[in-house]
């Protein structure tokens, strides 16, 4: 009856997940990076055997001791297993021996004493598991404790079984003839114990001592998650925390920078940066997992936000190599482009920013702002003639943009021969924005410059 529950169980387990990859076609499995699951992205098959019957031993480990808890079991905190001689598979055996250990009882009992609470349990523990334990597809973490809560029910059950077992056997024990010298006691026919005797095979004296086991294993357990909960107090306290559980996280670091960035405490950001890149870089880690596409985008993502940290925190000359590596990782990221063709053009550097916002202009055709940024680029170098066909070129793609006419008409009121044009546009500009005081003030100037030049 048991097996044929659990086999319904999955018959329809089966089933939906057939229904869901009829839903979602070629969307079936995710994205999984070597962050999320680095067992996933194993250089073999072999390794990722081996990777994954490690990570069922972390997960043994957690439901019998566990001491030390973690939200991060990725790449730089549980490196994968590239060799059979590692000694971490003997981990890894032991785990899958227990288990099969258990499952032997478990059928044991099912067939000397017509009892399935023990087989329950253990398929309660291991069905749920099964569909998390990344066997049957890959799943986008490696080790996730919050996978455990159901698999916990089950083996609570079973440990009260194997209290239950101490108990039963401390009875069996005390059960023999009592008497002594080792000799053979006579045979006697007696009556039958009565229904109100003691079963032979319990002891009641031990119920208080397997009571106090029980009771020092809840208490144990509520304490560990009592010391646990401050953790998840905020995403600023949980990083906090595991830089210390896991130093070598790249997740916590950079989480943990992401947070300074965020309330604008970049100098406190930069440092983590620089740490999760270099763990992201880490030639010794990189050798168990296959270089992915999506490794290339964090890379150049993380290098990203350094840039822009160091530039938020008045380090915009140190921003600058971090935003050409992330550009040089990948080059069709438009917002990769963008903050360097500014921190070029902010640091005079006109010929490169040119470029830079030519890669953008060509990334976005119908991104005015770029247009007007190339003609920005042209204006500081003097180059009028190229600036004004650039803003009307950006004028023709946004009508309405109020920095183009602005820019515009600045560079054609310093113009000579061009200040009735200047007007002009900035008279536009001010219509497109009236409350902005510095348009009002440049329009008031041209157009003073115009009455002045009227009256002469």
């Amino acid at each position: 009856a048991v097996v044929a529950r659990n086999g319904v169980m999955w018959v329809m387990v089966a089933a939906y997940l057939y229904w869901k990859r009829i839903l979602t076609r070629d969307t079936f499995m995710p994205q999984i990076t070597v962050l999320d699951n680095s067992a996933a992205n194993a250089p073999t098959r072999f390794s990722v055997g081996l990777s994954l019957m490690q990570t069922h031993a972390v997960y043994a480990r957690l439901l019998v001791y566990p001491s030390t808890l973690s939200c991060d079991y990725g790449r730089n905190t549980l490196p994968n297993i590239t060799s059979l001689t590692d000694p971490r598979n003997l981990h890894s055996a032991a785990a899958y021996s227990s288990l099969l250990l258990l499952l032997l009882l478990s059928l044991r009992q099912v067939a000397s004493h017509r009892k399935t609470s023990l087989l329950e349990a253990t398929l309660w523990m291991l069905v749920p598991f099964g569909l998390s334990s990344n066997l049957l597809f890959p799943i986008g973490t490696v080790v996730g404790e919050r996978l455990l809560y159901l698999p916990s029910v089950g083996f609570c059950v079973i440990l009260c079984h194997a209290l239950a077992a101490l108990v039963e056997s401390g009875g069996s024990s005390g059960g023999g003839s009592s008497d002594g010298g080792g000799k053979k006691p006579s045979v006697t026919t007696t009556a039958p114990p009565s229904s109100s005797s003691s079963s032979p095979c319990s002891d009641k004296r031990l119920f208080p001592a397997a009571n106090a086991a029980a009771a020092a294993l809840c208490v144990a357990y509520a304490v560990r998650t009592y010391l646990r909960n401050p953790v998840w107090a905020s995403t600023k306290t949980l990083f906090e925390s595991h830089i210390s559980i896991v130093p070598n996280s790249v997740r916590m670091h950079h989480g943990l920078a992401s947070e300074h960035a965020n309330a604008g405490q970049h100098e406190l950001a930069v440092p983590l940066f620089h740490k999760s890149i270099k763990l992201l870089n880490d030639d010794a880690f990189a050798q168990g997992v296959v270089s992915t596409a999506m490794h290339r985008e964090l890379k150049a993502l993380y290098q990203w936000e350094l840039a822009n940290s160091l530039t938020e925190a008045g380090h915009p000359d140190k921003a600058l190599k971090y935003y050409k590596k992330a550009v040089k990782l990948e080059p069709k990221v438009y917002r990769y482009q963008n903050r360097l063709a500014f921190n070029l053009v902010q640091s005079r550097k006109y010929e490169e920013g040119f470029e830079a916002f030519v890669a953008c202009y060509l990334l976005r055709p119908a991104e005015s702002d770029m247009v007007n940024n190339i003609g920005n680029v042209y204006m500081a170098q003097n180059k009028v003639d190229l600036a004004i066909r650039a803003y009307q070129m950006s004028q023709r793609l946004e009508p309405s943009s109020v920095d183009n006419a602005y820019n515009m008409g600045v560079l054609q009121l310093r113009t000579p021969g061009m200040q009735m044009d200047g007007l002009k546009s900035l008279l536009r500009a001010k219509r497109l924005d009236p409350q902005d005081e510095n348009i009002e003030k440049a329009a008031a100037h041209a157009l003073k410059m115009y009455r002045q030049s009227l009256g002469g």
